[in-house]
């Protein structure tokens, strides 16, 4: 087993295959990149012959310290592999990362399980708990919020989509500054929508009640 690191545009030119997901898209982390000026290095791990994982780190040199709250790492998955595999892969790229970075913040997303590879090498970790709906698979809505959407458009409620709009985003930018946002982070978050806007991302939405704003959503 063994590891190669890849800037970003040479990992690309390699055209592997990788795990579906937002997150893990390429244009996704190219637009976050592009947001908040940063790097990405890639660091691939090769049995043998063949990639089977590999793991994107946005930096700017020695800094990879979690730029933004609203996304999940990325993780490139090759291949199918074993329990062993894995840990042992988990283990070469943290012994690189140790060398690579002096600061460095992982978010990963609610199917990595298994963190034994970072709690055994001393790395501090948080544990949150996310609510998830796949969204590409039917499902049903409950009682009481039916109930709501009734009532909303009795009310003559108003859904309108938009690419990009100032004033959804100044209104989410309000609510995330009340719910604890720093206020150093408020104009890196609006400079991301902007850019995830541009590249056709992003799509904010905003429910109208007699033509006045109640709440928008990207």
């Amino acid at each position: 087993m063994r590891l190669i690191r890849y800037s970003w545009s040479d990992y690309l030119q390699l055209n592997l295959s990788v795990s579906e997901g937002l997150f893990n898209s390429a244009a996704f982390l190219s637009s976050i990149a592009k947001a908040y000026q940063k790097d990405i290095r890639v660091y691939t791990i090769y049995d043998k012959e063949n990639p089977i994982l590999s793991l994107p780190i946005l930096h700017n040199g020695r800094d990879a310290k979690l730029c933004t709250h609203f996304f999940y790492q990325a993780r490139h998955k090759h291949a199918d592999f074993s329990e062993r595999t894995f840990i042992n892969a988990w283990e070469l790229i943290i012994l690189e990362l140790k060398k690579d970075f002096d600061a460095i913040d992982l978010k990963l997303a609610p199917y990595a399980q298994d963190i034994r590879p970072f709690t055994w090498a001393a790395w501090g970790h948080k544990i949150y708990y996310t609510a998830t709906v796949d969204l590409t698979k039917e499902f049903s809505y409950s009682e009481n919020i039916r109930r709501s959407v009734k009532k909303g458009i009795k009310a003559g409620a108003i859904v309108r989509a938009h690419s990009y709009s100032q004033e959804i985003t100044n209104a989410q930018l309000a609510d995330m500054r009340s719910n604890g946002l720093g206020q150093k982070e408020l104009p890196k978050v609006q400079h991301w929508l902007k850019a995830l806007a541009e590249q056709q991302q992003v799509v904010q939405f905003e429910l109208l009640d007699t033509d006045q704003l109640v709440i928008g959503s990207s």
